[in-house]
């Protein structure tokens, strides 16, 4: 398993290292471009090859030519521009966007995102999402700072998730076997779909804190390998990965990413 960790410890490339690419049309358009404003948050590759990343000031697209910007169709002239807090692309190939105000989904063929459930969703403020599919049902879990949401997307039917305590939720995850998994400041928890019960197929159950799991260690980031190993990236307590006898192992980070905010998890 080798897995490329994204996390608050950087490496800086000088300008010049640049000029040994054989292909360095990728740089000069990113590089030369003061459209982005601030650090670029998320990076998104679509069925096209598209890219889609965002920023302070809204989503782009990136074709290896030009930055366009994407278009929020619900807002007024006289709106607030949403802040884009979590991009997420599903098992569908759909991009979905969590923003401060409620969820867009992305239309690439007309550069725009459209809001979806606004009546509903508007007031949510979206910091984390994940997917699954039950009996042909999409279902996407959506979760701000303290809140915590299931939300079915052909009927826009929305329930809330009830949360332990005074728990952050850092990141949401749901597995091949459509088991939910919560990190938070104060460890991991799970939920499970409900069987059996007309009207419920589908729907989570109480959330459960999980025993094995350290207490009080934040959790920042979760990913299922391809061989199905359970993988949690902490704030600043490296890597554990779930072993098949419901146990942790943990992986300590060396040198400067000792201490690093794991935010992102790729296996490669």
């Amino acid at each position: 398993m080798t897995l490329l960790l994204i996390c608050s410890v950087f490496a800086h490339a000088r300008a010049n290292d640049w000029d040994s690419l054989s292909q360095p049309i990728f740089y000069s358009p990113l590089g030369s471009s003061p459209a982005i404003e601030g650090p670029v948050d998320s990076i998104i590759e679509d069925e096209h090859g598209l890219v889609w990343l965002s920023a302070a000031n809204g989503l782009w697209r990136w074709d290896s030519h030009f930055l366009t910007q994407v278009r929020f169709t619900s807002l007024s002239d006289f709106a607030l521009f949403p802040q884009i807090q979590s991009t997420y692309k599903d098992q569908q190939q759909r991009i979905w966007v969590g923003t401060n105000q409620g969820l867009y989904q992305l239309d690439s063929s007309r550069n725009q995102l459209n809001a979806i459930a606004e009546e509903q969703l508007s007031a949510i403020s979206i910091q984390n999402i994940a997917s699954a599919q039950i009996e042909n049902e999409d279902f996407l879990v959506l979760a701000g700072d303290r809140t915590l949401f299931q939300f079915q997307v052909s009927s826009g039917r929305l329930n809330a998730i009830s949360l332990p305590g005074s728990v952050r939720v850092y990141a949401v995850h749901i597995d091949p076997s459509d088991t939910l998994w919560v990190g938070t400041d104060k460890g991991l928890f799970y939920a499970q779909h409900a069987q059996g019960a007309t009207g419920e197929q589908g729907k989570l159950g109480e959330l459960q804190a999980v025993k094995l799991f350290p207490d009080n260690v934040r959790i920042s980031a979760i990913d299922t390998t391809q061989a199905g190993k359970l993988v949690i990236g902490t704030a600043q307590h490296g890597l554990f990965v779930k072993q098949t006898s419901g146990q942790f192992s943990h992986i300590a980070l060396q040198g400067a990413a000792q201490s690093a905010w794991i935010y992102n998890l790729v296996e490669q």
